[in-house]
């Protein structure tokens, strides 16, 4: 029995022997291509938390300004109000 399995993967099986010739290179190969996904994912998730963590700061900048704008718009119509009033009260010519 243990003949016929060497035979398999000898000089017998030509293709197998290839194979197994490569093995390593392909093991090192593999694991080289998941270290660089392993990277490449610890990239996109820094990046993903970084996009998260801008957009809550430029939402709440968009919520300060919205508010500011808000009470510039009141303040102006205040003004505006006391502009008319006095404006009323000049006499005409």
């Amino acid at each position: 029995m243990t003949a016929k399995i060497n035979a398999d993967y000898s000089v017998a099986n030509p293709f197998r022997r290839h194979l197994a010739a490569k093995e390593p290179e392909n093991i090192a190969s593999m694991l080289e291509q998941f270290d660089s996904l392993e990277t490449k994912l610890s990239q996109l998730i820094a990046r993903y938390q970084a996009a998260r963590e801008e957009n809550l700061r430029l939402r709440q900048q968009v919520l300060a300004m919205e508010n500011a704008n808000k009470q510039l718009t009141e303040r102006l119509a205040e003004a505006r109000a006391r502009v008319e009033s006095l404006f009323n009260q000049l006499p005409e010519e």
